[in-house]
């Protein structure tokens, strides 16, 4: 194969890969948080930082769903419009509630609230976060 022709296949390669990648980038997200529920390893939902009991009783698949609407709340919520998830039965659910986006320097921030419904039982979180540069949101004390 000539000079040319293998650069080609290689900026061709280079160029679908993070197409490629990015078409399965949310199921590999889901399937590392998976992996670290199993462990019994901590992740990243700022309501369990809030309260370290505010998770007890969910199953690692609602607990999985907390943390993906409590991201979509942050990164895509409107305010006061609750990002709802449902439980494994009919008896869980939960939701989580953003208020409007603010400024401190260069992070963007905002207030949240988490609520989870464990049949007759119902818990709040509330707390606000602030992400710098489009990184990770953090919990802010």
């Amino acid at each position: 194969m000539s000079t040319k022709i293998r650069s080609a296949v290689l900026i061709v390669g280079l160029i679908s890969l993070p197409i490629i990648s990015g078409c399965t980038l949310t199921s590999l997200k889901r399937a590392n948080l998976e992996s670290d529920l199993s462990k019994n390893e901590p992740f990243d939902a700022l309501a369990f930082q809030i309260d370290e009991k505010f998770g007890v009783g969910l199953s690692p698949t609602e607990r999985i769903n907390l943390v993906e609407a409590e991201k979509n709340a942050l990164n895509f919520g409107e305010q006061g419009s609750p990002i709802l998830w449902k439980g494994d039965d009919e008896n869980v659910a939960g939701s989580v509630t953003v208020f409007s986006l603010f400024r401190v320097g260069k992070s963007n921030c905002r207030r949240f609230n988490h609520k989870i419904t464990l049949g007759a039982k119902v818990r709040d979180a509330s707390g606000t976060a602030c992400q710098r540069g489009g990184g990770e949101w953090k919990l802010v004390v």
